[in-house]
């Protein structure tokens, strides 16, 4: 897939995706959303002291699918960029996490292009 001009392998070296591969969750976002547990707390609390981030760094979640650890990383009051590809996981972290600041998404599906 094309990131800019720099030309990155999903997964596996030298494996590839299609599109339709990578965006199988969005087939099933709704139920995904309600089927997937959130993360524990102590998981998310061990994250931000492993990177020693205080409040208000602000950090990439790569994958933030429907919201469940960027709802967690956001109410510790971190800033987070969430990267989805997604556009039906997109919108359901948009509106799981809509009440909370410092959150900025965005849709990748736009722009990804396969090798």
């Amino acid at each position: 897939m094309l990131i800019g001009d720099v030309r990155h392998t999903a997964g596996v070296a030298g494996q590839h995706y299609t599109a339709e591969q990578r965006l199988a969750f969005g087939r099933f976002a709704e139920l995904y959303d309600r089927a997937r547990p959130t993360y524990p707390a102590a998981a998310v609390d061990a994250v931000i002291q492993f990177g020693a981030l205080v409040p208000p760094a602000r950090i990439p979640e790569i994958g933030a699918g429907t919201g469940k650890a960027t709802e967690l990383l956001a109410s510790r009051g971190l800033g987070v960029l969430a990267l989805e590809p997604s556009p039906e996981m997109a919108r359901i972290a948009r509106a799981n996490c809509e009440r909370l600041p410092f959150i900025t998404y965005v849709c990748l599906a736009a722009r990804l292009e396969a090798p």
